[in-house]
């Protein structure tokens, strides 16, 4: 597992799977359940190919913050809640 430190200013996935990528692209990772964001993607991917999805999933709420004065900037915070059954 690679040593990720958090801080009060929160856990930049981004950068989490950027590194995981530069450190270990090719590698395939298993995930328990579809992103709910990208269900298309699968479960099954490397860290590069996560640490696109991150990325692409970025510049679009970028793009939205531009285009409609909605979204999220770089500085900005956000969470996602999941319920499951």
């Amino acid at each position: 597992m690679l040593p990720v430190q958090a801080s009060r200013k929160g856990l930049y996935m981004g950068l989490v799977a950027e590194r995981a990528a530069a450190e270990h692209g090719d590698q395939l990772i298993i995930l328990d359940h579809d992103l709910d964001l990208l269900p298309e993607a699968g479960r099954r991917m490397t860290f590069a190919q996560l640490a696109e999805h991150i990325d692409d999933m970025a510049a679009r709420l970028h793009a939205a913050r531009s285009k409609f004065g909605l979204g999220l900037r770089s500085s900005a915070r956000s969470a996602q809640s999941v319920w499951r059954k």
